[in-house]
């Protein structure tokens, strides 16, 4: 029974006992212990009147209590006076410390899933495409909240759903693959209640041994299960792990495992997209992510506003008016917005008078990114001046320069910090990281579903996270970076800088090698074929490509000229593959949808294949590339899209017809660069910095081609990457 005189702790709880009390009624009707509870919501109720001051909520919770008082009535009972109390701030509740309803800067995990808002959306299509692929890339820039997506939204969902259906499944729920992949699998994966000592070392080497030897061991421990394995940072496997051989196992083991007939297993793949790139290096492992790639992008105004407001709801959190408005206008464009609005929400969290956030609140903190530096400097001001020496030595460890001359984070051994100083505060300095940030897991054990990821004491993500997110770190760090920075760059201009922990140019990290030149090539190493192609054919188709979309050819002849320079003496048999390509689309999908199979008849790569092989590939591959660069419009289609795999990340490109009278065009960039649209009224935008781009043309002419190129900054020598916009009156 509702206790009276006492108020719900926020209108959320009061809407809830309310749909409650609707269902209650509908069945049961007005007997007389529905009539009761009804009165006994009228008064506890209009008393929540006092902690509440937003006009339209209080006209809402007055909307219940008018409709019970007249249920109420029309049973033949007096109502209760039925009027909302005023509000009254010194009677607002006082959440305790312990109920934030912010994460802070670590991700979401699956026992917060009912803090977990905003991505509703994203969640639904991961669930749809868990129904049919069974290895999913999650792939995205830094701090947009991949592996919060994936643990406070997906895995929360598919367990419920499991468990519904009376199944069960074994959760290997995260790992990240480190320096050794195969030693942090066998932690994973060696069970309970065993001389762990001696059976991991077995069982890393056992797993190198042989691709198949994974679903082995997994089948084994599962007894018919299936498994559910998320691996996150997958970038580690590129960035930390320094054995190619083991890479290649490494990932051909994660295919053999999810091409198990049953039991079927799935593998979540959580990627940073900047190395999105490589993975053109592993043509079949990039052609299964294709097909189940699910982009995460930063968070709308309406996702953040309700990444906010809805947390907030659970506790009865207030803010001022305007304040959350104003914290998603600062936070929207910032990179890693989302690490940045939770350090902020936790803050002022902090400093919340009862259950009220306030402008004065937000001002004390800071706006935006002010918040972040105001934080790092309190932090770093704290500790003493040979604290302070330490952690600028151990900062510059744990960054690495990431686009132009910004610091990004990078994760690095335990045992590399601690050799940077030895001294005995290294260690005091280090300790909250192993107990607050969520890192490999090596002792993890499978279990039913529901275990969750535990603190790694040798490998460490960051110090001070919050002085990262920032764009600039305190200003006592980021001077002594510079000026070292600019010292080694002045003195060697052949090699790359070494900092002050390293001895030799081996060491340097693979994240800060010289990019390769040519960034288009990245897209075309991982088309879906069965066999690679040279980087100098894939080269020149592209060029060819690019040559035909400028034109109105016929398919079949654009088809026949993009690879014809390669062929001149099999005009004829160019012709009978084209339409083949083009007419039978049996041909297309089998080499699209199944490559393992079909590379059978390639034992000797594309060089050992005969000449009508050869032409068949190229065909498959030039059909591959015309698509993606033409993006045909129409009124029944007014908008298309592209993505082109780059070195530095992914390229996306939208074009839109704006209520017929204008063409946009929006291109998403990993790096700074540039886009250019031709013909007629030419439009250029640049910028400097990964983002977005967008150039108009007003009145478009029906059934005319545009070019639109896109270069990447410091790219000067490779030519930009030319699409064709064709806007045709009617559907074709």
């Amino acid at each position: 029974m509702v206790a009276e005189n006492k108020c719900f702790p926020s209108l959320l709880s009061l809407r809830v006992t309310h749909s409650e009390l609707l269902k209650r009624h509908q069945a049961q009707g007005d007997e007389s212990e529905t009539l009761t509870l009804i009165a006994a919501f009228i008064h506890k109720a209009k008393a929540t009147g006092t902690i509440i001051d937003d006009e339209e909520e209080r006209s809402l919770a007055q909307g219940f209590l008018d409709y019970w008082s007249a249920i109420l009535y029309r049973a033949g009972q007096e109502p209760p006076e039925a009027t909302l109390y005023d509000f009254d701030p010194q009677l607002a509740p006082k959440p305790d410390d312990s109920q934030c309803p912010y994460v802070g800067l670590k991700p979401y995990r699956e026992s917060e899933q009912a803090l977990f808002y905003g991505r509703q959306p994203l969640v639904r299509q991961l669930l749809q495409t868990v129904d049919t692929e069974r290895l999913l890339l999650v792939t995205g820039a830094r701090g947009v909240g991949k592996t919060s997506v994936v643990f406070g939204g997906l895995l929360p969902k598919l367990r419920a759903r499991t468990l519904s259906n009376r199944q069960h499944w074994l959760d290997y729920s995260w790992m990240a693959p480190g320096s050794s992949p195969f030693e942090v699998i066998a932690r994973l994966l060696c069970p309970e209640r065993v001389d762990k000592e001696q059976l991991i070392p077995r069982l890393t080497q056992y797993l190198r041994q042989h691709p198949g030897h994974l679903r082995q061991i997994v089948n084994r421990i599962g007894q018919g299960k299936p498994a559910v394995l998320v691996i996150d940072q997958f970038e580690e496997l590129f960035t930390l792990c320094h054995d190619k051989a083991n890479r290649q196992i490494c990932i051909a083991s994660l295919l053999k495992l999810v091409q198990t007939p049953e039991p079927q297993h799935t593998v979540i793949i959580i990627l940073k997209s900047e190395y999105e790139s490589q993975l053109a290096d592993f043509p079949e492992l990039a052609a299964v992510c294709r097909s189940a790639r699910i982009p995460v992008m930063s968070p709308s105004a309406d996702e953040l506003h309700t990444m906010i407001t809805q947390p907030a709801d659970l506790v009865g959190l207030k803010f001022e008016a305007g304040v959350v408005d104003a914290l998603v206008q600062d936070t929207l464009r910032e990179p890693e917005c989302l690490s940045l609005l939770q350090v902020i929400l936790t803050r002022l969290w902090e400093k919340r008078n009862r259950n009220r956030i306030t402008w004065q609140h937000y001002r004390d903190v800071g706006r935006g990114r002010q918040a972040l530096v105001t934080q790092a400097e309190q932090c770093f001001a704290e500790l003493s001046p040979d604290e302070q020496a330490i952690a600028r030595q151990l900062l510059l460890g744990l960054v690495q320069l990431g686009n132009g001359m910004n610091l990004v984070k990078r994760r690095v051994p335990r045992q590399l910090l601690t050799k940077i100083v030895a001294n005995a505060s290294t260690e005091e300095l280090l300790q909250p990281i192993g107990q607050t940030q969520t890192v490999d897991n090596p002792d993890a054990v499978a279990t039913e579903a529901g275990s969750e990821p535990a603190a790694n004491p040798e490998v460490v993500e960051q110090l001070l996270d919050s002085l990262f997110t920032a764009s600039e770190p305190p200003a006592a760090v980021q001077q002594h970076f510079q000026t070292l920075l600019q010292e080694r760059m002045t003195s060697s201009d052949t090699q790359p800088p070494l900092f002050p922990w390293e001895t030799t140019l081996a060491e340097y990290p693979t994240e800060l090698a010289e990019a390769p030149t040519q960034p288009w090539l990245a897209q075309l190493r991982s088309l879906p074929l069965p066999t690679a192609l040279p980087d100098d054919v894939l080269s020149g188709l592209l060029d060819c490509c690019q040559q035909m979309i400028a034109e109105s050819l016929q398919p079949g002849i654009q088809l026949v000229r993009a690879v014809e320079n390669l062929f001149p003496d099999q005009p004829q048999t160019m012709d009978q593959i084209a339409g083949l390509v083009l007419a039978n689309a049996t041909v297309r999908n089998t080499a699209t949808r199944d490559v393992t199979a079909l590379k059978a008849a390639f034992p000797n790569g594309y060089a050992g294949a005969n000449p009508q092989q050869q032409v068949t590939l190229t065909m498959l591959a030039a059909k591959d590339i015309l698509d993606t660069l033409t993006l045909t419009l129409t009124p029944e289609i007014p908008t298309q899209q592209r993505e082109w795999l780059t070195t530095t990340g992914i390229l996306y490109l939208k074009a839109m017809l704006v209520r017929g009278d204008r063409l946009r065009i929006l291109a998403q960039l990993p790096c700074g660069g540039s886009i250019h649209i031709q013909n007629g009224q030419d439009g250029l935008a640049k910028r400097s910095s990964p983002g977005l781009l967008v150039v108009e043309l007003n009145h478009p002419q029906a059934d005319h081609h545009y070019s639109v190129e896109v270069a990447l900054a410091d790219q000067d020598e490779t030519s930009p990457l030319r699409f064709a916009v064709s806007i045709l009156s009617s559907q074709p």
